[in-house]
């Protein structure tokens, strides 16, 4: 969980460039699913993080599909570098309109 943590913090504040974070849990494990519920419970409740920032990495109970999170990643990612206090995201093409909502 800390190198889970360390990287995920990294990516948060445009120090590393994103990539795929998959934990894997075995089909009737809770390790992670724990850990998603004290970080919605208590940390999103708390303001310490905001509820997108789980959205930096996935969950998965089958490593198929953890296995597509990889190969499925972000395929379109440039580049990253903080401006300020925001994170400016280049991709190689634009997105598609279905992409957008």
């Amino acid at each position: 969980m800390d190198e889970a943590f360390e990287v995920l913090t990294l990516i948060q504040i445009g120090k590393t460039n994103p990539i795929p974070i998959v934990c894997l849990e075995t089909p009737v494990g809770t390790y992670w699913e724990y850990m998603m519920n004290f970080l919605r419970s208590q940390l999103v409740a708390w303001g310490f993080i905001h509820f997108s920032d789980l959205c930096l990495f996935k969950v998965a109970h089958l490593a198929e599909e953890a296995v597509n999170e990889i190969t499925t990643y972000s395929p379109n990612f440039h580049s990253l570098r903080m401006v300020g206090n925001q994170m400016l995201l280049r991709r190689q093409r634009p997105f598609s309109p279905a992409q957008l909502f």
